[in-house]
């Protein structure tokens, strides 16, 4: 739901002019001509089974209608990326369980040359090696099985010693 599904007619039929009627059960496409063979992106507001049925149309005669049914699914939602601690030399973040994620893919965006560490068996990922005050900038891939795929999300953490704050 909300992401375009591309739709297209694969046929062998050369002969012109060929018609493509479409009945995209609710969905809209982005283009609204849709006389031609697509690919055509068309979003759903709703969730569900929808049936897409193409009529073709090739020198005056209308062909027997073909559909396919389409389950439109609500993504879920992104990880959403925290700092999970940090030191003068070092940055931990860590990050929400997604719905569906089999794996997390860890990319350090900035800055460049330094590496990081996925905890194993933890949502979290420590970067070492910084400078007091290095900004580092990732994103984290939860890698989901399925038509719809990964979702993404990026987040940021600063190198900075707190040392011990004293309680009151």
């Amino acid at each position: 739901k909300g992401d375009a599904t591309a739709i297209v007619a694969t046929s062998t039929h050369t002969a012109t002019p060929v018609i493509f009627n479409w009945n995209f059960d609710g969905g809209n496409p982005d283009n609204p001509m849709t006389n031609g063979p697509g690919p055509h992106n068309v979003r759903w507001a709703t969730n569900g089974v929808k049936t897409v049925t193409l009529f073709v149309t090739e020198n005056g005669c209308v062909g027997e209608p073909v559909s396919k049914q389409i389950e439109v699914k609500e993504l879920p939602a992104p990880p959403v990326i925290s700092c999970a601690g940090s030191t003068s030399n070092s940055v931990t973040f860590g990050w929400n369980d997604v719905d569906g994620a089999t794996d997390y893919i860890i990319n350090i965006i900035s800055p460049e040359g330094v590496m990081g560490t996925k905890v194993p068996g933890e949502n979290l990922y420590e970067v070492t090696g910084l400078d007091l005050g290095a900004i580092v900038r990732i994103e984290v891939i939860a890698v989901i099985q399925g038509p719809c795929g990964n979702v993404m999300s990026q987040g940021e953490c600063e190198a900075q010693d707190c040392g011990d704050l004293p309680n009151i």
